[in-house]
């Protein structure tokens, strides 16, 4: 498929997949929410890890407040996402949800403040927000670009996607920009690695 084409059928996918995740029930949506953050948080690898990037859930997107506040209680360093032009995005520490402020588009952001940028080289995990992802592990966001850079730049990080399992995709379109993900958490399932099935 050519390139024009590709970008068409993206473009359509993401448009139903957002009107798809709309539909869920509050009560359901809470309660995969909260499957989904104790599955989290009994992972190995988020319990070794001394850095926890995540986003911000913002409206109908799994829930990762719950999960950033409870990693501050329990005294992990907690980097949340600001989102630049051309796709750049840098992850700054936070020490309250209290202190995120609302962008343009509504969603809670971090101050860019110099000395809140951390060195990335510790043992580190990703949270990745999508719209859908299928089990090889691709995914397909809103569209800029911003985790496919970061992921490309920063392989030393481990990255787990969130995902509600009706909104998971037998395969996706994909090109040669986008990445996968290591791990990938549903309220039913988890997926390691990828997977032909």
């Amino acid at each position: 498929m050519d390139k024009v084409n590709l970008e068409k059928e993206k473009k359509n996918l993401r448009k139903s997949l957002i009107l798809k995740r709309k539909s869920i029930d509050k009560n359901q949506k809470n309660e995969k929410d909260l499957i989904i953050f104790e599955k989290i948080i009994n992972l190995d690898l988020y319990q070794k890890s001394e850095l926890i990037l995540t986003y911000v859930s913002f409206q109908d997107e799994v829930d990762t407040l719950k999960l950033i506040d409870y990693s501050l209680k329990i005294g992990k360093t907690v980097l949340v996402p600001k989102c630049k032009s051309n796709s750049i995005m840098n992850f700054y520490k936070i020490k309250t949800i209290g202190e995120l402020k609302k962008s343009n588009y509504g969603i809670l952001e971090p101050d860019e403040i110099q000395e809140n940028l951390v060195d990335l080289n510790q043992k580190a995990i990703c949270i990745v927000p999508a719209l859908s992802f299928d089990r090889k592990l691709y995914r397909i966001g809103y569209g800029g670009g911003y985790y496919d850079n970061f992921i490309n730049k920063n392989h030393n990080i481990s990255y787990i996607g969130l995902c509600y399992d009706f909104m998971m995709s037998k395969k996706l379109p994909i090109d040669i920009h986008d990445e996968k993900i290591n791990y990938l958490i549903t309220e039913k399932n988890n997926y390691l690695g990828g997977s032909d099935e």
